[in-house]
């Protein structure tokens, strides 16, 4: 028995907490359900869920109205995939997976659109750009001038 122990050191954080919520869970699922998921996964999470967690089980809610840590709905979710799920079930969630990916990765393409990023600036900003520039060009017409002058004014 110390061998298995020492297989899985405790841990602690947020897997603790996640482990203690799972076992919680667990002990309320079918029997025959609860045998599809691997013995020694389920004693894993015993081994290593937190000693001082406050979550209690409502059993007058829906589990998806339980306050569950956002790492023990992900556990859940492979859980679910990958022990629980029929063959039809699994084929919809990886259909589903995959647009989301496809939509999460046209969302980023479009916030980091090249073609935008070094697009040139609208109209108005090209319009206040010249007219600087048209500035700048009197401002060095004026200094020319200016020159101009002393040097006429020094020769006399």
């Amino acid at each position: 028995m110390e061998n298995f122990t020492n297989q899985f050191p405790q841990i602690s954080g947020e897997y603790a907490i996640a482990y203690y919520e799972i076992c919680e869970i667990l002990k309320r699922i079918d029997i025959k359900d609860l045998n599809k998921i691997p013995k020694e996964l389920i004693e894993k999470f015993e081994k290593q869920k937190s000693k001082n967690c406050k979550f209690r089980y409502n059993d007058n809610l829906k589990l998806k109205e339980q306050d569950l840590s956002k790492k023990t709905k992900q556990i859940l979710a492979v859980l679910y995939i990958d022990y629980l799920a029929t063959e039809d079930e699994k084929e919809v969630i990886k259909r589903k997976q995959k647009e989301f990916q496809i939509l999460k990765e046209k969302k980023l393409n479009e916030k980091f659109d090249y073609s935008k990023i070094f697009a040139p600036k609208d109209n108005k900003d090209i319009i206040i750009d010249k007219q600087k520039s048209s500035i700048e060009d009197k401002k060095h017409l004026y200094l020319r001038l200016l020159e101009k002058i002393k040097n006429i004014f020094k020769l006399k």
